[in-house]
This record gives C-alpha cells, structure tokens and sequence, in this order.
C-alpha cells in the first residue's frame, strides 16, 4: 500500500512538471514549435532551397516583442527548425526594404544595428542558455548566459558555438539606397556538441525553451548611404516576452524534438 501510495504521489509530481506544465512565472499559453528530422541534407548557403526545407513549417509571424498590444511589425519575420544526429537547422527569413549592415568582425555587438537572434535553453531552467546573433553580413555574435541579466547572471566566459556554420543571402542590394529590397535569409547549423556537450541529439519528444527575434532600426539617406537613427528602434520576436528584454528565459516559447 505504501508503495502504491509513493507511485500515485510520484506520477503526480511529474504531471505536474511535465513539458507542458508552466513553471512559476510562465505564461500558460505559450507557443510551440515542433522540430522535425530533416529528410535530407541541408546545405549552408542562405537559400533555403534544400528538399529538406519544404516539409518544416514556418513560425508564426513575429510580433512585438512587449506584446498584443503594441502594433504590428511592418515587416514580416518567420523561420523554420529541422535537426538531423548532427546539427539543429535555424531558417529564418526577414522582410526589409532597406537591407543594411556595417559590422564585419565577428563577436561586434549586432544588437547595435539590424540582426535576427535565437535564444536556446536546452534545459529549460533559465539557466546556461545561448545567445546568438547574426546579421545581414553574415557576422555573428554567440555566448553562453549564467543566467538572465535580471537574476544576476552574464556571459560565462569562454564559452562559444564551436562548429557554428551559417550563411545570408540578401534578395536585393546590401547597402544600397537607391533601390528597394525583398530582405534577407538566413540559414545556421549548430552541432550537437555545441549546444548539449555530449554530443547527442535530443531524444524523440525533448523540449527546450527557445526564443526568436529581430532588432530593425530605422534609417535615413545621407550623402548617399544609410545613416542609423538613434531612436525608434523595433524589437520583434516569436512570442513576446512583455517587455523590451530578449533576457527572460522564463517567457520563452517551447522547442519539440520529434523523428
């Protein structure tokens, strides 16, 4: 009897905590994306043509990041996630105009002009998450957080994406005022090793917490090249966090691991 008991007790618990469940804090409704095996091989070049490509859906339309509330972004971001025993594939595509970009050595803090970046915690406990960034130059920026900022954490130190691949293809001209642009597409490959230390692709059914999002400044022409102004910067992701703070792990949305 007591053991039946402690076994009744024991499926609670983790019911409970289960992937589903909201932690403290935890928006009930968060949004999740199911991440499929790719069917085939998916080659880094910002195209997104792959065969592979064609059976992953697309995200939702990013919206701002401080929630239902605030308007619409005016241009449309969404991306698609496949995984294969040794990378997890990142897509994502961006509507702009006016693609820009000026920072050309790697770990630039991109945050500062246009970028696209993806949030992952592969355990789901706001802690040891990444942070990577990358812009329409191809220039990245990745780390490794403690914890949020919010909590006390930062940057762990020499800690980085080893084996990261990625690549951009711009559908216009990158930098050039006089024409108008379709955007720009970026396409990442992170190894296992990387992001798990093991080496080992989730298990059929894992979740993660995971956010995506963009940062689109506005600009002006002078004397013939874009100028970023100071103020009215856009802040757009997967799903809001409430606030204009990518740092809050506890607002991310779910990443499914499915074969």
């Amino acid at each position: 009897m007591r053991r039946a008991i402690a076994l009744i007790a024991l499926c609670s618990a983790l019911a409970c905590n289960g992937p589903h469940a909201p932690s403290k804090g935890e928006s009930p409704d968060l949004p999740l994306y199911t991440c499929h095996r790719a069917s085939g091989a998916i080659t880094i070049d910002g195209k997104l043509d792959d065969a592979a490509w064609n059976s992953a859906p697309w995200t939702s339309d990013f919206v701002d990041v401080r929630g239902k509330d605030y308007p619409a972004p005016m241009y449309r971001t969404r991306c698609k996630l496949l995984w294969d025993d040794k990378n997890l594939y990142l897509a994502a595509e961006m509507q702009d105009p006016q693609v820009w970009g000026t920072m050309t050595e790697q770990g630039s803090h991109l945050f500062l002009e246009n970028n696209f970046e993806a949030f992952l915690d592969p355990a789901g406990n706001g802690q040891n998450y990444w942070e990577l960034e990358i812009n329409p130059l191809n220039t990245t920026w990745h780390l490794q957080m403690s914890k949020a900022y919010s909590q006390g954490g930062g940057p762990i130190p020499d800690k980085a994406l080893t084996g990261l691949q990625t690549a951009v293809e711009v559908q216009g001209t990158l930098n050039n005022p006089t024409d108008r642009d379709q955007g720009w597409t970026a396409e990442i490959a992170i190894p296992w090793k990387s992001l798990t230390g093991d080496g080992q692709a989730p298990r059929d059914g894992a979740q993660w917490r995971m956010l995506l999002c963009r940062i689109e400044w506005p600009l002006e022409v002078s004397n013939g090249k874009y100028q970023k102004v100071l103020t009215g910067e856009k802040y757009w992701a997967w799903t809001p966090t409430g606030a204009i703070n990518y740092h809050a792990p506890e607002k991310y949305g779910r990443l499914e691991f499915v074969k």
